[in-house]
């Protein structure tokens, strides 16, 4: 992958400040509206295997919502798991301040 092939608004990783997990926040477009797409929590090899997760399905969202007719774009919130001792509750508080952090550009739903 590389900075040409990106097509992508905002792409944002930062890890959890007391878990040490890594989180990422990829937000494809918001052309015709803010960006909807869910938060997927998964144990990746590498964390780079959940950026380009989320640079995918982030775009996914972008295609459906234009194949649904809905004016919204594409975004998606990674969480790598696979770190022992990390407790959830911490990695949800610090994946909801990033989402709040860019609210205006996108729209998260966790399911």
């Amino acid at each position: 992958m590389t900075s040409s092939s990106l097509d992508h608004e905002r792409v944002i990783i930062r890890r959890g400040e007391r878990s040490g997990v890594p989180v990422i926040v990829a937000v494809h477009s918001t052309r015709v509206g803010s960006a909807v797409g869910g938060c997927r929590m998964w144990a990746y090899a590498d964390w780079r295997d959940g950026l380009a997760d989320a640079l995918c399905l982030s775009a996914a969202m972008s295609v459906k919502c234009a194949a649904a007719g809905i004016e919204h774009g594409g975004g998606k919130s990674d969480q790598v798991r696979g770190y022992e001792g990390v407790k959830l509750a911490n990695v949800e508080r610090y994946r909801a301040q990033l989402a709040e952090a860019i609210a205006k550009h996108t729209v998260t739903n966790v399911a």
